[in-house]
């Protein structure tokens, strides 16, 4: 009676690939051997790879695509608070998320909190982190300020920006960072 393993459907297969072949099997498969009796072929085990492959086939890696040849994944979108307000016009980033934001060096204050509406001129409501509080972004004049969990924006398409302080220079346009979604 022939031992365990040997003869088996994995083993067999292998052994009758690679059988009268100058081919060896792929470096991914392990071999080891195990102490026989003398005159005895020592068995020869293979990893779970050996079952499942196909060695016959070789597989050709196709080459990584360069930078140039995505889509751009971030665009961006201009948002403007009046001279002496302290929310933007509304926004409409539908299909998109918002990512981040580019804090122009016009900007006065010290904070950004977000509002949103489920219609387009709908009533906006402040969007929460998700623990009950506002979401809000503490920041300053000439930064980018990214969105830390981009879980606060998911879902939001009808946006204003609202500032801490009245914007007294001038018109602040901020730039909306958005990806697709």
């Amino acid at each position: 009676m022939a031992p365990p393993g040997r003869g088996s459907a994995s083993s067999s297969f292998v052994e009758s690939h690679y059988a009268g072949t100058v081919e060896q099997p792929p470096p991914m498969w392990t071999t080891s051997c195990r102490s026989e009796p003398e005159g005895q072929t020592p068995w020869k085990t293979y990893s779970l790879y050996a079952i499942h492959a196909t060695p016959s086939k070789r597989v050709r890696r196709k080459h990584m695509p360069t930078a140039d040849q995505f889509s751009p994944i971030i665009s961006t979108v201009s948002c403007t608070v009046t001279s002496g307000n302290t929310t933007s016009a509304e926004v409409d980033i539908a299909g998109c998320q918002l990512v981040g934001i580019y804090i122009p060096s016009t900007f006065d204050g010290t904070t950004i909190t977000l509002t949103c509406a489920p219609t387009a001129g709908g009533t906006h409501v402040a969007v929460q982190d998700g623990y009950g509080s506002t979401f809000t972004l503490t920041t300053a004049a000439s930064k980018y300020c990214p969105i830390p969990t981009l879980a606060v924006t998911a879902g939001v398409e009808f946006l204003k920006l609202v500032c801490g302080t009245s914007q007294s220079t001038t018109d602040t346009v901020f730039t909306l960072a958005v990806r697709p979604v």
